[in-house]
């Protein structure tokens, strides 16, 4: 298990998917901005990337395996690194239950997320 901490200054959060990133050129980062960071990604390479497999494949591998396993699972329902990119941009939502859903999210995958500031 591996926790991730997402720094709600720099967050950035509740914006259509569209402008979202791994990371913005001012610095503000999507949730999963914060676990590559954490997971030693260079900010060079996230550095307006919107999604982790838009990186090379080295640097996926070094984000959990349940954030690689692309964007619908065998069923066809929808993986759960994408559920957390909608949780993330989602602008019908508060912080509250952003973080919320972000939680269980990892919780059901074996990591854990806080969020400070």
């Amino acid at each position: 298990m591996a926790k991730f901490t997402v720094d709600r200054l720099t967050w950035y959060r509740g914006k259509e998917s569209y402008q979202s990133k791994l990371l913005l050129e001012d610095g503000k980062r999507c949730c999963i901005g914060f676990v590559g960071q954490q997971c030693q990604v260079p900010d060079e390479f996230m550095q307006g990337a919107a999604e982790i497999n838009s990186l090379e494949n080295d640097l996926q591998d070094a984000f959990p395996e349940w954030m690689t396993d692309g964007r619908r699972t065998p069923d066809g329902n929808i993986s759960e690194i994408s559920k957390a990119y909608n949780v993330n941009d989602d602008n019908t939502i508060g912080d509250a239950e952003r973080e919320a859903s972000l939680k269980a999210i990892f919780e059901r995958n074996g990591d854990e997320i806080e969020f400070t500031n």
